[in-house]
């Protein structure tokens, strides 16, 4: 039985049809296809008539739907639904008008089909709506297209195929980047093909047959005319076959009044045209009865049309079809171009009249009223233009040039008409005659002479953009045509500059410079590049949008909003841009101690116990912004206040580590020797299967392929280039855990040829690397392969992976390009032929062999009794191990045989694990991994890398130190100096305060000999204001002719270290260590057993009684009452969604245990 829902509408009012509207251009959206059988006669079509209304009953309510003219295109139908007094605004489609209107009435978002609403599948509605309609179009699909045929004509020219005069026909395709509309007529034996955008019509095609007519057209050219626009479709033919039999007759069956009137209904009734004919049969009857068997067309019209009465083109038309169709013929000896006088005979051998008319007209017997002289002028100067322009060469100084005489005086479609030229050439004509003048010769243009770039310095311009330091790499998005990886810039295009004219002084020119940045694609400003990484979106962006609301909420003076959101903002570049560059790594990847304290990243990792002596102000804003907001803020938003605080501080402890551990990456490189090997392991995201066309149906439900991706750094003799080696593993286990990981690595280890005896690993520190059990299969790699494994880095989340990101975007290159030829990817085995051409690249495929140890010992007892699997314990995890980025795996000295960690590269203490305390994690013994490994690849070309060493850079370039400022003193010393070196671009304010900073590091403060009243000098003066701030409206408050400027400053720098300003407590010793981390740690609080008892009661009550079930928000309602209690403190209790996943798990754990006692009890 139909389960389709079923209404009863009304047919308040059934509408009209017009001609123009429903069999016009845009026939095909007035007319629904449908295919149903109504008094033994198939409908194929039901018409949307206009100001028809229908009525239906929806939940108690009448809903009236009315047909209405189309707003935007008043040849298209709009539809408008009104309930009472609310009205759906004029729509598309009746669906939408109908489910606007019931929406905005019950506030649902309930959706009816409105051609069941408008009754299109009532009989009775159908029947009243197609009563005197005489043709309906025929809707077919050709190919892709949905052709629809809105006219029917008749014709006996075989290569018209039987249709003729009347004939239309449209179909809907993608022409110059949007969808067009194609319309084919037939009109007295021309087919017209014009083209519409909306209701606009932009071009237009004349020609002599269909087929002719489409070549012009140039669009689709696989097909012809009469087969796309569906003339030859079988039923088509059919139609017209019959047609054709019905509609024509000869001169001696015109005593057959019933049979004339059918043909004068197919040719003159369907023409649209005004009906003032009188007595129209006399005609032929007159014409019958004559000796003669020829007459003048169109003055025989005229007895039977009022007097003076002018014809039209159209009428003329469906007279010469009305004559043609009842066997007459045009026998006039000159072409209608050239005489407005024609003659048509209706014998059955016209031969006679022809030759007859041909010899008179030739003997000057016959006058025919030829067009006049100014027409016959007019077309020779056509003429003329068409063989000028024939005769000379294309271009603006040939065809183009001889055009433009005229282009600006006709239009458009009157120059393609008569010169046959397209609508581009006149474009052009008409541009030379505004730029040069009509016909004037172009001025010759100046030509410029471009010298390549050398090869050394294309290279040099490349170096400077893989640098970490300046751009940020896309790890999954690709320039398309260039299938170069996304790179962001991370700095201003001038800074950029800089940095590379002071790297290579010789290199490229600042314009050079700025045109390639310019036109280079795959470079572009990072704008958002939350999706690079998730910490920086969820801690970084998100949190500086939260704030953003937070202040838009709590300031209602527009004034004092702006400025505290340009704080805001400020804020977010000092810590997103700013905050990087000032820290220090030297080459050897260590830190040293730097005075400002905020700078110090070795008192970020809680590593240093010397005296800071400055702050920087720029990061103090963090600590300023936030004692402002939380003053002027109320306290309901308070603790999002503190928790957006937490988030930035974690965010920027991310950036700290991030700058580190980048740097630890240039450091392995240039720590490696011939005997040793680096290498970077990276998933790559699930390949899906994909086909050159594909629809979305289709995308779904896929499982896909895992892609992992090991790189292999080694360096040969005598060579300033790394070799790279890619192994790329597609597997169709999707399981990306420790196990996968080993069988990679095992995979790579027993394929190479030359082993390394020491390798070191670099990695994301995601959960299928950074696990307990993967770090104690690593111990025994030595034993199992003979190599000695260094060290394991893990880094933050989307970072310092530049070479395997890049590699990972060339092979999503290299598959969407392999789809774009045509090919599918179906298999693994197509991977392997879209990646296979990459430089350094060996593929193969990797199944793991996970059940190893059961095929080596007994890890499941099968209890025969109880039918019931015992399964093994979990192996145990290593304690801290989530705080713990840098692993080794001594081999010698006292600590050979122990795993090695600590929180970061040179930072921190060392946790030693002993090989008892490696055995303790498993219950059983380790096995090797022995995957499944298919043949690999072998690379056509190899991938190499150049080395670059870079030199340690600190401080600002200004030549300070301790014997210079010794020997000249402190006061001559910052006088000489500037002398010397200030000018426009470098700021004076900046030289003080490194000099002074240097200064207080080697000690230098004596101010004896300075005599001046410090009482305006006070802690709480430059606590408020800042150091900088303070000196600058300090010296413009009491600089004057007797007062030393340079003293002053000294005498500020020396109370502020006198006053001990530098205050702490707001930066924590080690505030960048992960350990030390509100966010950002795996897993999360655990539910206490006392809630978790309350949600098991809950859980139960609900399972017992069905009233009693509760959400997890209702659960967490009733928690929240216990917290008011004080039984529980607020932060205890979980949030919401995590008492979903607790219901989730309890769930599945309840119906294990129903489903085990049900099994004890059989």
């Amino acid at each position: 039985m139909s389960t389709r829902r079923r209404f009863t509408p009304k047919l308040l009012g059934i509408g009209y049809i017009f001609s123009e509207l429903h069999y016009g251009i845009f026939a095909r959206n007035w007319w629904e296809p449908v295919s149903l059988e109504l008094k033994n006669t198939v409908v194929t079509a039901i018409p949307f008539r206009l100001y028809m209304c229908i009525t239906c009953n929806l939940i108690g309510k009448d809903f009236i739907l009315t047909v209405v003219k189309n707003n935007k295109n008043q040849l298209k139908p709009g539809f408008q639904c009104t309930c009472e007094c609310i009205s759906s605004e004029m729509e598309l489609y009746s669906s939408t008008a109908i489910n606007s209107c019931y929406q905005k009435v019950f506030n649902t978002k309930t959706e009816y089909s409105g051609i069941s609403i408008m009754g299109f599948d009532d009989k009775n509605i159908i029947q009243q709506l197609l009563d005197k309609v005489e043709f309906i179009p025929i809707f077919l699909r050709i190919e892709k297209f949905s052709t629809v045929i809105s006219g029917i004509g008749y014709s006996s020219f075989d290569q018209f195929y039987g249709a003729g005069t009347g004939f239309i026909s449209s179909f809907i395709t993608r022409y110059k980047g949007l969808q067009h509309l194609f319309l084919l007529r037939i009109e007295d034996s021309q087919c017209i093909v014009e083209i519409y955008l909306d209701d606009n019509k932009i071009q237009q095609y004349i020609g002599l047959t269909p087929d002719d007519v489409w070549k012009n057209v140039g669009v689709h050219k696989n097909f012809l005319g009469s087969y796309i626009f569906g003339i030859t479709h079988e039923s088509i033919q059919q139609l017209l076959n019959f047609g054709n039999q019905k509609f024509t007759c000869l001169p001696n069956e015109w005593c057959n009044h019933k049979k004339l009137s059918k043909i004068f209904d197919c040719h003159i009734m369907t023409r649209k045209i005004p009906n003032t004919m009188i007595n129209w049969i006399r005609l032929l009857d007159d014409w019958y009865k004559q000796h003669s068997t020829i007459v003048q067309f169109p003055s025989v019209l005229t007895q039977i049309y009022p007097e003076n009465y002018k014809f039209q083109n159209k009428e003329l038309r469906a007279w010469r079809a009305m004559f043609q169709a009842c066997g007459c013929s045009d026998i006039t000896p000159l072409s209608r171009t050239k005489s407005q006088i024609e003659f048509w005979s209706k014998a059955y051998d016209i031969r006679a009249d022809k030759e007859n008319l041909y010899n008179l007209y030739k003997t000057n017997l016959l006058s025919i009223d030829n067009k006049s002289e100014s027409i016959t002028t007019q077309q020779k100067c056509w003429e003329s233009f068409q063989n000028a322009m024939n005769s000379n060469k294309r271009g603006q100084d040939g065809r183009v040039r001889i055009l433009s005489i005229i282009a600006l005086k006709f239009r458009y479609i009157d120059l393609q008409q008569e010169l046959k030229v397209t609508p581009y050439i006149i474009n052009k004509a008409r541009k030379h005659a505004r730029l040069h003048g009509p016909g004037a010769p172009p001025l010759n243009k100046i030509k410029r002479t471009v010298q390549r770039i050398d090869v050394s310095k294309e290279e040099q311009f490349k170096i400077v953009f893989q640098d970490r330091e300046n751009v940020t790499m896309s790890s999954y998005q690709i320039e398309a045509k260039s299938g170069l990886p996304i790179l962001y810039l991370r700095d201003q295009k001038c800074n950029l500059w800089n940095k590379y004219s002071e790297s290579y002084p010789t290199g490229i020119k600042r314009t050079n410079f700025m045109a390639r940045l310019q036109n280079s694609k795959n470079l572009k400003y990072r704008d958002d590049l939350g999706g690079l990484c998730q910490i920086c979106n969820d801690y970084g962006y998100e949190t500086f949008e939260n704030l953003s609301n937070i202040i838009r909420s709590n300031f209602e003076d527009k004034t004092i909003m702006n400025t505290v959101l340009n704080k805001l903002d400020n804020l977010k570049r000092q810590m997103k841009r700013g905050f990087e560059k000032e820290l220090k790594i030297n080459l050897d990847g260590k830190v040293t101690h730097n005075p400002c304290i905020s700078h110090c990243l070795l008192y970020a990792f809680g590593e240093c116990d010397n005296n800071h002596e400055t702050r920087c102000s720029e990061c103090d804003q963090f600590f300023n912004f936030f004692n402002f907001m939380s003053k002027n803020i109320s306290e309901n938003w308070q603790s999002k206040l503190i928790e957006a605080k937490e988030k930035l501080l974690y965010y920027l402890s991310h950036q700290a580590r991030k700058v580190y551990l980048n740097a630890q990456f240039k450091t392995t490189l240039l720590e490696l020797d011939l005997d040793g090997a680096i290498i970077i392991a990276d998933y790559k995201m699930r390949i899906l299967p994909q086909s050159a066309r594909e629809t979305k149906q289709d995308f779904f439900g896929k499982r896909g392929w895992t892609l992992h991706t090991i790189l292999i750094f080694t360096k040969e003799i005598n060579s300033n280039e790394l070799n790279i080696a890619a192994y790329d593993h597609w597997s169709l286990d999707t399981k990306q855990d420790a196990w996968f990981t080993a069988s990679a690595f095992e995979a790579v280890f027993e394929t190479i040829e030359k082993k390394p005896k020491w390798i070191r690993i670099i990695s994301d520190n995601g959960p299928h690397y950074h696990n307990s059990e993967l770090m104690a299969i690593i111990s025994h790699w030595h034993d199992w392969y003979n190599i000695e494994i260094k060290s394991w880095l893990f880094l933050e989340p989307g970072e310092a992976k530049t070479t395997v990101d890049s590699h990972h975007a060339a092979i999503t290159h290299a598959i969407k390009r392999y789809l774009r030829i045509g090919c599918n990817l179906s298999c693994g085995d197509d991977i392997v032929q879209a990646v296979k051409g990459l430089s350094g690249t060996s593929l193969a495929n990797l199944e793991p062999n996970r059940n190893i140890e059961d095929e080596t010992h007994e890890l499941e007892e099968l209890d025969k009794s109880k039918n019931i699997r015992k399964k093994k314990s979990k192996m145990k995890t290593i304690k801290g191990i989530s705080k713990l980025f840098y692993w080794e795996w001594p081999c010698q000295d006292k600590y050979a045989g122990y795993i090695r960690a600590r929180p970061l590269p040179h930072v921190g203490k060392w946790s030693n694990f002993s090989p008892s305390c490696i055995a303790d994690l498993w219950n059983s013994p380790l096995y090797r991994s022995q995957p499944t490994v298919s043949q690999y690849t072998v690379p056509e070309t190899k991938w190499t890398m150049p080395i670059t060493v870079e030199s340690d850079s600190f401080g600002n370039g200004i030549d300070i130190t301790e014997n210079n400022i010794e020997n000249e003193g402190i006061y001559n010393f910052k006088i000489s100096y500037i002398e010397k070196n200030t000018s426009e671009n470098l700021d004076i304010w900046k030289i003080i305060d490194i000099i002074d900073l240097t200064v207080i590091s080697n000690n230098i403060n004596n101010i004896e000999d300075i005599d001046i009243d410090i009482e305006d000098i006070t802690e709480n003066n430059i606590e408020n204001e800042g150091i900088y701030n303070f000196k600058i409206s300090y010296i413009e408050k009491n600089t004057s002719e007797n007062l030393d400027i340079w003293k002053i400053i000294d005498i500020i720098d020396l109370t502020v270290i006198s006053n001990n300003i530098n205050n702490v407590e707001d930066i924590a010793k080690g505030w960048a260590l992960k350990g030390t981390q509100k966010f950002g740690g795996r897993g999360g609080k655990r539910i206490k057993k006392e809630i978790k008892t309350l949600l098991e009661l809950f859980f139960l009550n609900g399972n017992r009684q069905q009233k009693d079930k509760m959400s997890a928000r209702e659960m967490h309602i009733e928690l929240m009452k216990y917290v008011e209690t004080e039984e529980f403190l607020e932060e205890d209790i979980p949030k919401v969604s995590t008492i979903q996943n607790w219901i989730n798990s309890y769930a599945r754990i309840f119906k294990e245990r129903a489903t085990e006692r049900e099994l004890n009890n059989e």
